[in-house]
């Protein structure tokens, strides 16, 4: 097996979360099951987007017609790689917040989901937050952040950069699902910005769907940098020495790949082959150069 060609936040969790899985997924290539909330995040980025952009009117972006073609779209794509798409929440007798008698499934969505884009821009009036306008004329929307982190290639992209009314610049990522438990990925993005752009933003924060606003603003600059830079190193060298190990809990029942697990017994997991020696993957190296930590 070789190592990625890069690692990204989301790759950096999985494995901090449970190496396992990461192998599975990522080491191994197999598909994992998805969700409607995941598709459904992915229409909202697509729809806020292009209203910020102004590809598309508020009526256009708002409308169930736009977000269950969109869904069907994202749908069609997990079916073409065979994934199979689940509902999360919870079973209610009626269509709730958190829920309904399917779940979040992908009638709830239809119509769960146009309020949430409306929500977005409800906010986005309500605050009169703009976005950052680079050095190079283009918006601060979606932005690739691919500077290196410990020396190897690193992917992120940060959703929007604002411009608060009393002149902070704060970077924000769109969440259509729970809050995260931590502010890490928001301090990646910080110093992926820092060492790209060579701006050090020091605030950030979740947009959450689902409360149509930010639960706070979050000090990034609490994070150590250098520190930063270290656990995304300790990452690369966990995965190229070979050390997968699963995390066994009560999140794995829900796990997508859990059939191919050792840790919970799972009926494929004899199927792949084990992984001895993990091959460094040249293409990750990025050739010593200075890079700015902190401002």
């Amino acid at each position: 097996m070789k190592s990625p060609s890069r690692l990204s936040y989301s790759s950096l969790s999985t494995y901090a979360e449970c190496s396992m899985r990461w192998l599975i997924e990522r080491g191994h290539k197999i598909g994992s099951d998805t969700w409607w909330a995941t598709l459904a995040g992915t229409v909202i980025h697509q729809l806020t987007e292009d209203w910020d952009r102004g590809k598309a009117s508020e009526d256009a972006v708002t409308s169930k017609v736009a977000f269950e073609m969109l869904l069907d779209v994202e749908a069609a794509k997990a079916a073409e790689e065979e994934r199979k798409v689940r509902a999360s929440g919870k079973v209610l007798k009626k269509h709730g917040k958190t829920g309904g008698p399917n779940k979040k499934d992908r009638e709830w969505w239809l119509e769960e989901g146009p309020k949430m884009v409306q929500a977005y821009i409800h906010w986005r009036k309500l605050t009169r937050w703009e976005i950052l306008t680079l050095w190079d004329g283009e918006p601060a929307i979606e932005l690739q952040i691919d500077e290196p982190v410990a020396g190897r290639k690193f992917l992120g992209y940060v959703d929007r950069i604002f411009i608060r009314p009393t002149g902070e610049m704060v970077i924000v990522d769109i969440k259509s699902g729970k809050e995260p438990a931590g502010w890490l990925q928001l301090a990646t993005y910080r110093l992926g910005i820092l060492r790209k752009y060579g701006l050090d933003i020091t605030e950030a924060a979740f947009w959450m769907a689902g409360e149509g606003d930010i639960p706070g603003l979050v000090d990034v600059e609490r994070f150590n940098l250098d520190a930063v830079e270290g656990m995304v190193g300790a990452a690369w060298r966990g995965i190229e020495a070979g050390v997968f190990i699963p995390h066994v809990s009560n999140m794995c029942s829900g796990c997508g790949v859990r059939d191919y697990c050792p840790g919970v017994a799972g009926e494929k997991a004899g199927e792949l082959e084990a992984v001895d020696v993990v091959e460094v993957n040249e293409r990750s190296l990025i050739e010593s150069v200075t890079q700015p930590t902190s401002a």
